[in-house]
């Protein structure tokens, strides 16, 4: 398994995933031969998609911040993918 760990302040019915970090997820656990997989905390608990089974999200254009360092406040444009929690597995 290859995985990218994410926790979350809030609770969402769907889990918002960059396109590139999708995408370095899914090639780098290609290239290893692993499962890759996007795994979220959230105040109601753990939620994890193996990114390998599912079917690539729809990717739009969002602005988001640049960083996530709390003093930069700026922001620019990202491919952003929503995964439902319904096809994740809830531990």
């Amino acid at each position: 398994m290859y995985i990218e760990l994410k926790a979350r302040r809030n609770h969402y019915t769907e889990l918002l995933i960059e396109k590139s970090k999708y995408e370095s997820l899914t090639i780098t656990a290609m290239r290893k031969n692993y499962t890759a997989w996007y795994i979220n905390a959230t105040p109601l608990g753990l939620w994890a998609f193996n990114l390998t089974k599912l079917s690539k999200p729809v990717w739009k254009d969002r602005p988001m911040p640049t960083s996530t360092e709390f003093s930069d406040k700026s922001q620019r444009i990202k491919q952003v993918g929503y995964l439902k929690l319904v096809d994740g597995i809830q531990m």
